[in-house]
């Protein structure tokens, strides 16, 4: 009985630890999605009629379409792989905003 009830106990926090990686794992993606999608949003010229959601999708779309495309090309170098990734981002932004750019 006492040893059913450690393994139960032992599976909660496992399953708890899983759920929290998880988790840590999306807001980490969030975050780094906002950076990146801010960065390609100034790297293009004019004024982007984007919300923050698009934002964060774009930056996280291009950090792993970014990240993905550094390794084939063995880009190990943080800085190469930070730029292909707000490029990767950049490029998004200009083809599917392309029709809602405003400004100079």
């Amino acid at each position: 009985m006492e040893l059913g009830l450690l393994l139960l106990v032992v599976l909660g926090l496992l399953i708890a630890g899983v759920m929290m990686g998880a988790i840590m794992k999306l807001v980490s993606a969030v975050i780094t999605g906002l950076v990146i999608g801010f960065l390609a949003r100034l790297a293009m010229p004019g004024h982007r009629e984007i919300g923050l959601v698009r934002t964060i999708a774009y930056g996280v779309v291009g950090s792993m379409a970014g990240g993905a495309l550094a390794g084939l090309l063995h880009m190990h170098t943080w800085g190469l792989r930070l730029l292909l990734q707000i490029g990767v981002a950049a490029a998004l932004v200009a083809v599917t905003n392309n029709n809602r750019l405003r400004g100079p």
